[in-house]
């Protein structure tokens, strides 16, 4: 469920629809559903706005021993 904390509804119906995409394109693809795949796929639709707004802290992971580290850390 969505909580509103925007003075606008139309607002928060839209953050409301976004969630809720989010969580289903997580659950179709499961461990593919990672931050950089969602990074490519807002850079394909010119929305880099997003990732500066909302993607904080990320650290490229490159070889076998960062993933399994990383995969300890977020599960």
């Amino acid at each position: 469920m969505c909580v509103c904390v925007y003075m606008h509804l139309s607002v928060c119906v839209c953050v409301c629809q976004a969630l809720v995409m989010l969580h289903k394109w997580v659950e179709k693809n499961g461990d593919a559903a990672t931050g950089n795949v969602l990074e490519r796929a807002l850079k394909n639709i010119d929305r880099e706005d997003i990732i500066h707004k909302c993607i904080h802290s990320v650290e490229q992971v490159t070889d076998d021993s960062e993933k399994l580290a990383a995969r300890a850390q977020f599960g």
